[in-house]
């Protein structure tokens, strides 16, 4: 299956672009364009244990990222309808999703902005003009592909005896 990047992006016009530098380079896409798209549906079931300090959107947020595993996750920060400041906090310190990188692109004449993104923990904050450009370059250099099905051979594998010692 094709990696996969989550972009909450409105701007359908600019959302065109991305989707065509993305695919190019053989990933696929997901669009979320407000927070209310990441439901909380299912998140009661007694199989799913998420973060302990988690609830409601922040919660839903951390559970689809860990089910879908994204190799990238972008945010248009110009997009006032997705929490972006607190998602990409919730997602760089959250155990399960810090390792999934996060890029933003927003006005390069809005600063405190961007300052605010890096401050979050965003891997990577450009102008949108330098993100448009550079997208293909982002998507090599940021973009985590996770070998699910190595994953499962290793997590099958027996502990090793130093692993067994200190347990």
């Amino acid at each position: 299956m094709k990696p996969l990047v989550i972009a909450f992006v409105a701007d359908l016009f600019f959302a065109v672009k991305i989707e065509h530098a993305i695919q190019a380079l053989d990933y696929r896409v997901q669009w979320i364009e407000r927070a209310d798209q990441v439901a909380a549906e299912d998140l009661d079931a007694p199989e799913r244990q998420l973060a302990e300090h988690l609830s409601g959107q922040g919660a839903a947020l951390v559970e689809l990222l860990t089910r879908v595993l994204p190799a990238l996750v972008i945010f248009d920060l110009s997009n006032a309808e997705v929490p972006w400041r607190h998602w990409i906090a919730l997602i760089k310190s959250a155990p399960a999703t810090r390792r999934i990188p996060v890029i933003c692109y927003g006005s390069h004449v809005d600063s405190g902005t961007m300052t605010a993104a890096r401050e979050a923990g965003a891997d990577a904050v450009l102008a949108r003009s330098q993100f448009s450009s550079a997208l293909p370059e982002l998507v090599q250099k940021y973009a985590r592909v996770y070998d699910v099905p190595g994953l499962d051979v290793a997590c099958n594998e027996q502990l090793s005896p130093l692993a067994q010692r200190g347990l």
